[in-house]
């Protein structure tokens, strides 16, 4: 019995055997991912996983014990160091610096550099830098000459102090004084035992010098070079304990590998690729709980990756729970307010509250970590410094002075630091930009934006996942840039700036569009613009392998939040294992195509467009029109073929758009499927939307044939076809609307969906399809029940919807196991096998090869069918997307039951392994073309499969629909097309709405409800 997981295209099969495997063979009941990497989860590892108390008992033995009266000198000092770290095996800092302070006052032991050392780290532990880099320093000081490994240690640990302090001059220094010494020591007698630690000190010191100036693929390739070297290193000094040699505390060395693999996780946040930071995380903090506990100050700090991925991935409630359990944790171990573990755990507590938008409190946050370093103005100037959180609040609060005061200095200083090309840097001086719009500082915002987005603009468009706080972070500029580009537009800075306000704004907006479905465009694009085998190949295998690798990180994640006992060992090493080949083979696979096909990278990671390469783009007698919703106010576009764009700004936010679109669905989903209780449409509010989004740039788009729109959001899962361009006429006899007769906008000009208008380029540059290809594959009616029986077709009106029995839904969602054979009990549907033999005589197709009915509309036949060579692609049937069946955490589509007690689903991954050259891929199912919640994309995971399979135009549904309708309006559009070669797909559409709105139901009454005649939207290439 298959569970359905949603994991990468060529993954599939080997990912559902491996979690079978990982959770000692109960699969079926294991909870959902989204479950188990809830910070519910979280917090009970804290509570619950198993420690090694034996090592833990050894520790609080040693730390109890009382010194014995004969002990003087040397001993004495030993004994104490001992004790040191004995406490810092348990985690307390003040017990473990009395230890050490007072092992130094008795002389420092046998070898007092290694006590100097000791103390140094925990000084800088504990939060004192100027103690901590004192005690460094005299450690190396004190070092003898001879001892030239640990003198490149302290070297290449002198290094971060002076970085945290700002002085990167002297922390290069000593990385070049740790790199000499390392070449002077490949020819000693130690170098065998102690290689790995020397290098890894190195490779670690310039990672972290690398991370300083914002150069983190740099950083991310020295960390991981140090994690593997830190891996050996913990081996190779147990190995010489138990050859008796004196060495550094086995407690040491692997905090050092902890440490290296925290720095790790951060360099891959800083990059945005989030998934492996959290699988990186994860590992970290289930490795820290086993050796040293939750209540260790290790621990505690070694949680942070995870909080700060927590906080990116914007489930801040939680990064807020985890950030008070340890706060909480911190205090009772002593550690100050002032340490370096405590202002790092306020700042990302404070940030939380800042997403949260929470200001006060956020700012309250943050000017009493200020105030707590006020002490140590050094500290205060570094610790304190302002963050993009801290300004983003000063800014809502409307404390202007300050946040443009703060926001100066940050840029200044992430300016110096790394450099005005680094991404920190520039978004840093976007958030200064940001402060002096709001300001009033016209001029100097407008320099400010420009100089920052020419750096982030080019950088987050290569960037496929934007649910994160890096891509938040940029809407937040782009939206202030939006709004000061629409208040100089006209005026003599706009002329002063060599600008035009317009195409400016529209370049930056199209940035905030490019997301996953543009990406999976770009792919089947850029695959079928190959041309070249070889090329194509390449290009293919590059795609299959990003897949099946961030697949592969989303499942390790979860995973790592199991508990230990439901693990099978060695399944997540060898999982890791495989991710590292895999990311290698990628970044090969990209390197060798930028190498040999530097034309294809703009395929591959798509820009955004301008408003000329758009317009070139449009053939005569199309126009784009294009809605940006911000927080506070929207931008419109609309750009004809010829003539001169349209711009307008409405003073209407996302959220009150959302709020409309919500009230105009309500009338699209009537309750529990009754269509004799259909609510009633709101006219005036689709009027309402109609005056203020479309009215104002009317003469950018009136006169079009096809109008092309791209927005996102709420207003994506609108048909665009049902606004009124007109007021809805009062009801007719009976009290009762006459939809048939009100001025729909379909009416007047056919419409498509796209994503962003750089899809639009990318579809354009689209190699023509292969010749000779078949007309039509068609799959419809399929056979759930596994009985062979055909059910009667519909010959009234119904809603095609998932029939599933509440008793079944209540048993899956108490975790029961049993509900693949359940499988028969989805609704039939049997009036789809006329839509699919009505498609098949439209489009001359041969109903004994092209289509598949019944138990013939099986998965077992859509994959083993040859779909590369079919112009039309349908699938009628139900869409499910994750959560609508039981234990479905992927979206799919249902066929046929095989009757061999699996599922009959066409799962994501399926879809992803097809090879199309269609120019339709139809899904008569319900909501294929539905949301994945507020402000997602207006598809689901499916219609991005089918693009990235190799679909040009996508027909999909934004509600369930109702049976006969469908069927005649599906079949209408191929008709249309039939009758009149030339015109384009949305215009077919636009005929098969109007052909259906005029339409009488069976029994009587009317499709003129918008139910009927708008479900379907039309996404990707709406041309001929």
């Amino acid at each position: 019995m298959d569970k359905v997981v949603g994991v990468g295209r060529s993954l599939g099969r080997v990912a559902i055997l491996v979690l079978g495997l990982v959770f000692a063979g109960s699969a079926p009941a294991a909870p959902a991912p989204a479950e188990a990497r809830s910070i519910g989860d979280i917090l009970a590892l804290l509570d619950k996983h198993p420690v090694d108390s034996r090592r833990l008992d050894e520790a609080r033995r040693v730390l109890e014990t009382a010194p014995p009266a004969e002990l003087a000198g040397t001993d004495l000092a030993e004994f104490h160091l001992k004790r040191a770290r004995a406490a810092r095996e348990l985690g307390l800092v003040g017990a473990e610096l009395r230890e050490l302070r007072r092992c130094i006052e008795l002389g420092g032991g046998r070898e007092p550099h290694r006590a100097w050392a000791e103390l140094g780290g925990a000084e800088y532990g504990g939060g004192n830098f100027r103690n901590g880099l004192a005690a460094t320093t005299r450690a190396l000081e004190v070092t003898p000459e001879g001892v030239a490994g640990f003198r490149l240690a302290m070297h290449a640990l002198l290094s971060e102090p002076y970085r945290r302090l700002g002085d990167f001059a002297t922390a290069r220094r000593h990385v070049r004084d740790a790199e000499g010494l390392l070449t002077r020591l490949k020819g000693s007698r130690n170098w065998v035992w102690y290689q790995n630690t020397w290098s890894a000190f190195v490779e670690d010191a310039l990672g972290r010098t690398f991370f300083s100036e914002g150069r983190y693929a740099e950083a991310e390739a020295r960390f991981r070079r140090a994690l593997e070297l830190r891996e050996k290193a913990v081996q190779d000094n147990l190995a010489m304990q138990a050859s008796g040699t004196t060495t550094t505390p086995q407690v040491t060395v692997e905090q050092h590998r902890n440490r290296q693999e925290s720095w790790l996780a951060h360099a891959l946040l800083e990059e945005g690729r989030v998934h492996e930071a959290e699988v990186h995380a994860r590992r970290l903090l289930l490795r820290s709980l086993e050796r040293f506990g939750p209540e260790s100050l290790h621990t505690n700090q070694m949680m942070m990756p995870l909080a700060r991925v927590l906080l990116e991935q914007r489930r801040t409630g939680e990064a807020l729970r985890l950030a008070e359990r340890v706060l909480a944790n911190l205090e009772r171990l002593g550690v100050p307010a002032t340490a370096l573990p405590a202002v790092q755990w306020r700042r990302l507590r404070a940030s939380a509250l800042v997403v949260q938008r929470r200001w006060p409190e956020a700012l309250a946050q943050f000017e009493a970590l200020r105030a707590a370093l006020a002490e140590d103005p050094q500290l205060a100037d570094t610790l304190g410094a302002p963050t993009l959180g801290w300004i983003r609040a000063l800014i809502a609060e409307k404390r202007l002075d300050e946040a443009v005061s703060e926001s100066a200095l940050l840029a200044k200083r992430k300016r110096q630091q790394m450099g005005p090309g680094a991404f920190d840097a520039a978004e840093a001086l976007g958030f200064h930009g940001v402060a002096l719009a709001v300001a009033g500082q016209n001029e100097a915002a407008l320099a400010a934006f420009r100089d920052a987005l020419a750096v982030l603009l080019p950088k987050v468009a290569e960037t496929t996942d934007r649910s994160g706080g890096r891509f938040a972070r940029l809407s937040y500029v782009v939206d202030a840039y939006l709004g000061l580009l629409s208040r100089i537009r006209g005026t003599p800075l706009e002329g002063a700036a060599g600008i035009d306000a317009v195409a400016e704004a529209f370049l930056a907006a199209d940035v905030l569009r490019g997301q996953s479905v543009q990406q999976a465009m770009a792919a089947s694009a850029a695959r079928a613009a190959a041309g070249k085998p070889e090329l194509a190949a390449l290009v293919r295998e590059e795609q299959d392998v990003r897949q099946e690798r961030d697949a592969l990180y989303k499942i390790l994640a979860d995973l790592l939040s199991r508990p230990a006992d439901q693990l099978v060992p060695g399944i997540v090493a060898d999982m890791q294992t495989r991710v590292a080949v895999l990311d290698d083979r990628h970044r090969s696979l990209r390197d060798t195509l930028a190498q040999r096909f530097p034309d294809y990278a703009d395929l591959i990671v798509p820009r955004p467009a301008t408003l000329v390469q758009v317009r070139a783009a449009l053939r005569s007698g199309e126009a784009l029109l294009s809605v940006l919703a911000s927080e506070e106010r929207s931008f419109v576009w609309a750009i004809p073929a010829g003539g001169k764009p349209v711009f307008a700004v409405v003073e209407r936010g996302r959220r009150d758009l959302e709020r409309s679109v919500r009230s105009l669905r309500q009338a699209l989903d009537p309750p529990e499927g009754d269509l004799d209780r259909l609510p009633a449409f709101d006219g005036q509010l689709a009027h309402r939307l109609y005056r203020e989004l479309l009215l104002p740039v009317k003469e950018g788009w009136q006169g079009a044939e096809h109008l092309i729109v791209v927005a996102g959001g709420g207003l994506a899962r609108l048909p665009i076809a049902l606004l009124l361009s007109g007021e809805p006429p009062p009801p007719g006899a009976g009290g009762k609307p006459d939809y048939a007769a009100w001025p729909w906008l379909a009416r007047q000009v056919a419409t498509s969906q796209l994503p962003s208008a750089a899809s639009l380029i990318t579809l354009r540059r689209m190699a023509p399809a292969a010749a000779g290809r078949r007309a039509f594959a068609g799959f419809g009616d399929p056979d759930f029940a596994g009985d062979g029986v055909a059910k009667p077709g519909a010959t009234s009106r119904r809603l095609r919807a998932v029939a599933l029995p509440p008793v079944l839904r209540e048993r899956a969602l108490r975790g029961e196991e049993a509900v693949w054979p359940q499988y028969a009990q989805l609704a039939p549907l049997p009036d789809t096998r006329d839509e699919i033999l009505a498609l098949a005589r439209s489009l001359g197709a041969d109903p004994g090869k092209d289509v598949f009915l019944g138990p013939a509309a099986s998965r077992s036949n859509v994959l083993g069918a040859d779909l590369s060579r079919r112009r039309v692609i349908a699938f009628a049937t139900h869409g499910l997307l994750p959560g609508e069946l039981p234990r479905v955490d992927q979206p799919a589509l249902a066929l046929a039951n095989p009757r061999d007690g699996g599922h009959g689903l066409l799962t994501l991954d399926d879809i992803l392994g097809l090879r199309l050259d269609a120019d339709w891929v139809i899904l008569s199912a319900c909501n294929t073309a539905a949301g994945e919640g507020e402000g997602a994309e207006a598809l689901s995971g499916l219609g991005r499969a089918f693009f990235y399979a190799g679909g040009r135009a996508l027909l999909a549904t934004h509600w369930p629909v109702e049976s006969v309708s469908a069927r005649r309006l599906v079949v209408s559009i191929f008709n249309a097309q039939a009758a009149q070669p030339g015109i384009s797909r949305a215009e077919a559409l636009r005929r098969a709405m109007l052909e259906t709105m005029a339409d009488s139901a069976p029994g009587g009454g009317s499709y003129g409800h918008p139910l009927y005649w708008a479900p379907y939207a039309l996404i990707g290439d709406g041309g001929s």
